[in-house]
């Protein structure tokens, strides 16, 4: 049976390393593809907590669909984030591998262990290319339909300021005369 099979695995050794290479090429860039998710997710919160610290009154609606949209998407670099430590960081420890007493067992379930995190891999650095790409877009968006120059700052500026009025000078009061439909220059205070 080890004759028969031998050929076989000639065949087969080759097109695994060349798998394996494309592999690695995969899953090298993986880590400071999340390490970068981290600090992106930072600066999303940051840019949250700021855009929070405004009134709602004083947002425009273009600051407010940007803010839901960001804070999606850092829900979703979150799941990332977290996806990642619990499937891929936490060193291949599972419950098969370490308790099973056998040799073969042992092998087989490394194995195992090995082929889904090469697969959560995968779909994690999916994720991340997606959140990415989202990212991009939402940053494309808002620079695209930020109102910027004249009128823009409407949104925060301050109205009148009725306090101001109280406190004139003497001299700036004018008292209108109804009978005769002049001003008058006497104060009436």
């Amino acid at each position: 049976m080890e004759l028969a099979l031998g050929p076989a695995m000639a065949g087969l050794a080759p097109k695994l390393g060349e798998l394996l290479l494309a592999e690695y090429v995969v899953q090298k860039g993986l880590k400071p593809d999340i390490e970068s998710l981290s600090k992106e997710l930072l600066m999303l919160k940051a840019s949250l907590k700021d855009s929070s610290q405004v009134p709602p009154e004083q947002l425009s609606e273009v600051d407010k669909l940007w803010a839901r949209q960001v804070r999606e998407l850092s829900y979703d670099m979150e799941d990332v984030v977290d996806d990642f430590i619990l499937r891929v960081a936490d060193g291949g420890k599972s419950a098969a591998t370490t308790t099973d007493a056998e040799v073969f067992k042992k092998i087989l379930g490394k194995a195992t262990a090995a082929v889904k995190k090469v697969k959560h891999r995968h779909q994690i650095s999916d994720k991340i290319k997606d959140i990415k790409k989202l990212s991009n877009e939402l940053a494309e968006l808002r620079a695209k339909y930020t109102v910027r120059g004249a009128g823009a700052d409407l949104a925060t500026s301050t109205g009148v300021d009725p306090v101001s009025s109280i406190y004139t000078r003497k001299s700036q009061i004018w008292l209108v005369s109804r009978s005769q439909g002049t001003k008058s220059s006497r104060c009436c205070l």
